[in-house]
């Protein structure tokens, strides 16, 4: 029976302990390496050649997003599959479009951790059950776009919410504490959404997203 090697990236030690504990348990995997930060995982995937990756996107220095960007750079054949906490639409399409092979949300069953990478190994992609409405939301996001105009970029459902909020003047802060996230996840939104804009400063983005009908 042939054994896979696979590297596990996560900086919390105890929920890293778990993932190898449930590897142990799939017969044809070998736990080859772990890591705590984005860069470590990429040196030693250099270094280890493994068959997949199962990777946290939230690490210090490079997250799993650019950790996932540097591997393909080295081989573009790497199997990625991202479990992270995060379920946020945002999120799971940058990671799509990084390149990676599954997502799975750490609140899942173990059972699903292990039909992704089994699939995974055989060549195909997987995303869990929540991730798999965000990817047929961006395909027919995009199909909807091929047929509009060009003006009107594609902005995720959590972006519309919180440019709404910019739009009413709240700041970081209060956006934060509204919808329960982090001040730097709002952070994070509002640059992606003045990138897919082309602004430069929110006095700028409140105007280009009125022009668009968008608030």
């Amino acid at each position: 029976m042939k054994r896979y090697k696979v590297i596990v990236a996560d900086d919390h030690d105890l929920f890293r302990e778990g993932i190898k504990t449930l590897l142990k348990k799939m017969n044809n995997i070998v736990v080859e390496g772990e890591a705590k930060k984005g860069s470590q995982v990429v040196e030693l995937y250099k270094k280890a050649s493994p068959d997949v990756v199962i990777m946290d996107i939230s690490m210090p220095g490079l997250n799993g997003i650019e950790a996932t960007k540097e591997i393909l750079k080295y081989d573009s054949t790497a199997k990625i599959i991202i479990l992270s906490m995060h379920d946020d639409e945002e999120y799971i399409g940058r990671c799509l479009d990084a390149g990676v092979k599954g997502y799975v949300i750490k609140s899942e069953s173990g059972m699903e951790l292990r039909h992704t990478i089994e699939l995974v190994l055989q060549g195909k992609s997987y995303f869990s059950h929540y991730a798999q409405d965000v990817v047929l939301n961006r395909l027919k996001n995009f199909r909807t776009q091929k047929n509009t105009s060009v003006d009107h970029p594609h902005i995720t459902k959590r972006e519309y919410q919180i440019l709404s909020l910019i739009a009413q003047g709240l700041t970081s802060n209060a956006i934060a504490e509204k919808l329960f996230i982090s001040i730097r996840t709002v952070e994070t939104h509002r640059t992606n959404i003045m990138r897919k804009l082309g602004v430069k400063n929110v006095v700028e983005l409140i105007n280009k997203a009125s022009d668009l009908k968008l608030v």
